[in-house]
């Protein structure tokens, strides 16, 4: 390779060239992979890299796919035959732990048939959802998976799964730049996602409460909420503290916060004898 170029792991080049044939039906060159850095890159790079360490994978990004779904993990349905080196260690330093076996022979370690005999532990290799484990023999059934790695986290592959397992998340990211919803699906994947309508409240509430002054008349919507936040902040209650509670209304007792919001525009007023639930009905058919 060039000057500045890293030669990648046999194993890197060969994952990222049967992703390059088989998603773009192309192959790919030793001078259009290089390893991931800051500045601009090589005018022929299509692929960068980030080399495995002792205790992290190897990830490949390609250039090729779509932005927000470029990055790859390289271990990602490896040979389980072959688990890598550090999943190795891995399995060795819990049996070291745990059942005083200072150096497991890799032969103790079930791959294939061969080893089945003499087999301690049982090796399962990444999945898009979930990270390599072993199923330790010595341990307790029923605490005997132990976690290897942590799952693939913003590997391009766990998206479709995600979405497969969850339909929902697909509305509520239908809207994002592609970045965005890759950050979106990767934080569901970790389980930090904040609920689409209680992130959405307090979006639109902090957006109107730090708005500049309008250039435009407002919505009865935007009154509406206005009028509620104000009328808070009239009663002492912080701005911030305002839009959370709206948010936490919005999310927890939807028919009650329609209601609210109907009792602050002027338009409805002749509908507010409604009993609770046709009235968040007619909100909701107006306002969506």
């Amino acid at each position: 390779m060039g000057m500045g170029r890293v030669r990648p792991d046999p194993e890197v080049v060969a994952a990222i060239c049967i992703h390059v044939g088989r998603r773009h039906g192309r192959g790919i060159g030793e001078g259009e992979i290089a390893r991931e850095r800051r500045g601009r890159l090589a005018g022929a790079t299509l692929v960068t890299f980030v080399p495995e360490t002792e205790r992290s994978p190897a990830w490949f990004t390609c250039l090729l796919c779509p932005e927000g779904a470029r990055r790859y993990r390289v271990d990602l349905f490896a040979d389980p035959a072959r688990p890598p080196a550090r999943h190795v260690e891995a399995i060795r330093r819990h049996f070291a732990e745990y059942h005083e076996i200072p150096r497991l022979s890799g032969r103790r370690i079930y791959r294939q048939p061969s080893s089945a005999p003499r087999a301690l532990a049982t090796y399962g290799r990444s999945t898009p959802l979930r990270g390599a484990h072993v199923v330790c023999h010595c341990c307790p059934l029923g605490m005997n998976r132990i976690l290897l790695e942590d799952p693939p986290y913003g590997d391009a592959r766990s998206f479709p799964e995600l979405l497969m397992l969850r339909p929902a998340l697909g509305l509520e990211i239908a809207g994002l730049e592609p970045r965005a919803r890759a950050e979106r699906l990767e934080a569901h994947h970790r389980g930090i996602v904040v609920p689409s309508v209680r992130e959405q409240a307090i979006t639109r509430a902090l957006r109107l409460a730090r708005a500049d002054p309008p250039r435009r008349e407002p919505t009865e919507l935007e009154d509406g909420l206005q009028t509620l936040l104000h009328s808070q902040v009239a009663e002492g209650t912080p701005i911030t503290r305002a839009i959370q509670d709206l948010a936490t209304l919005m999310e927890q007792d939807p028919i009650g916060y329609a209601c609210q919001l109907a009792r602050a525009i002027p338009g409805l007023e002749a509908h507010l004898t409604l009993p609770p639930e046709e009235l968040a009905g007619l909100v909701r058919r107006l306002y969506g």
